[in-house]
């Protein structure tokens, strides 16, 4: 399944999806003794969805299908250490504040 991209119009989707159709049938047609373990259902689904993504459009995913992003450390950074004890020494001469 692919979906129309954020961009384009209706009109747009449907000229892409007739162009990515017969981009696909021309990859299956070109590598029909070439099967590499996959059908040519399979092989076609494949070049239909690039297609489709290169031109804007969006596929979307099963859930599950992406791999898991490890969770971020639930442990709070420590604060800045503390400033040195004692006074601090006095600007420079000519020091302004503004």
């Amino acid at each position: 399944m692919v979906l129309p991209g954020s961009t384009k119009s209706f009109d747009q989707f449907r000229a892409d999806d007739g162009e990515c159709r017969q981009y696909s049938a021309a990859q299956i047609a070109a590598k029909s003794g070439d099967n590499e373990g996959t059908t040519a259902q399979q092989r076609y689904d494949f070049a239909y969805q690039q297609c489709m993504y290169a031109r804007g459009h969006q596929i979307p995913m099963a859930r599950g299908s992406m791999p898991r992003q490890q969770p971020r450390s639930t442990a709070a950074t420590p604060p800045p250490p503390p400033p040195p004890a004692g006074t601090p020494p006095a600007p420079p001469a000519g020091y302004r504040v503004n």
